[in-house]
């Protein structure tokens, strides 16, 4: 079971990054001008941390439905509990738009995670065929 458990750690790793960031003081974070690029960094960071939760769930063997749902739910949770806890932060804020881009980070890390083992299986399986 702690084997297992190991699989977690690249999750872990990135949640504990996404944290740092999102707790760390605005004052202290290199400003971006771009229009949307706080949100492209909610998502990109979502997705995957979405995708390595996806990722753990396989390698342990867990259903799939188990795993999809457990790794969306995590993910989301964590977003939303890190907003709330921005809050309380000097120089942070909470926001529903950062809220919302979390969310879609998570749908998409799911989607990349999907193609990415689809088409990882699909290589795998025409390589290793005998001839």
């Amino acid at each position: 079971m702690i084997i297992k458990s190991l699989y977690y750690t690249p999750a872990l790793a990135w949640a504990i990054i996404i944290y740092f960031l999102s707790t760390t003081s605005a004052a202290n974070l290199p400003k971006f001008d771009l229009l949307s690029a706080d949100k492209i960094g909610h998502l990109c960071f979502y997705a995957g941390l979405t995708f390595w939760l996806l990722w753990a769930g396989r390698k342990i063997g867990q259903k799939k439905n188990v795993y999809i749902w457990l790794a969306l739910l995590l993910a989301a949770s964590y977003g939303t509990a890190l907003e709330y806890r921005q809050a309380y932060l000097p120089d942070r804020a909470f926001d529903y738009a950062d809220m919302l881009a979390n969310f879609a980070g998570c749908a998409l890390g799911c989607f990349s995670f999907g193609a990415t083992w689809a088409v990882s299986e699909y290589f795998f399986h025409y390589f290793s065929k005998k001839y």
